[in-house]
């Protein structure tokens, strides 16, 4: 599916469905294992599985979510089962899975919500 020039595919509709709220376009976007997101402004918008709360979200059966930072979102990265986000003020937010400490490093939460980092 392509919305406002971003092509989402995938092996269910959960993956390919592009979200509404892109419908001006997106700055930055970015796709893990079984979820994406793409940011405009300070939103980051997440589709897909949530297994690890990857969408931003503990919400259960959610297959959407927005993330809103304090200023508007420059990068985006996806890993396995987590995103990281870095807003206007260079701060990294990281939210998905943290078995490893991946999404935040010295919490030993399975997954967290998103949260910036101390770096």
């Amino acid at each position: 599916m392509t919305t406002a020039g971003l092509t989402c595919r995938g092996s269910d509709a959960q993956q390919t469905a592009v979200p509404t709220a892109f419908a001006d376009g997106v700055d930055v976007a970015a796709a893990g294992l079984s979820a994406s997101c793409g940011g405009s402004g300070a939103d980051v918008v997440c589709w897909g599985d949530n297994d690890e709360w990857q969408l931003g979200t503990s919400a259960s059966g959610a297959t959407q979510a927005t993330v809103t930072l304090p200023s508007d979102v420059r990068a985006l990265d996806g890993g396995a089962g987590q995103f990281c986000a870095i807003d206007g003020e260079q701060r990294v937010w990281c939210w998905g899975a943290n078995g490893f400490g991946q999404a935040r490093p010295g919490d030993p939460a399975a997954q967290v919500d998103p949260a910036m980092l101390g770096l």
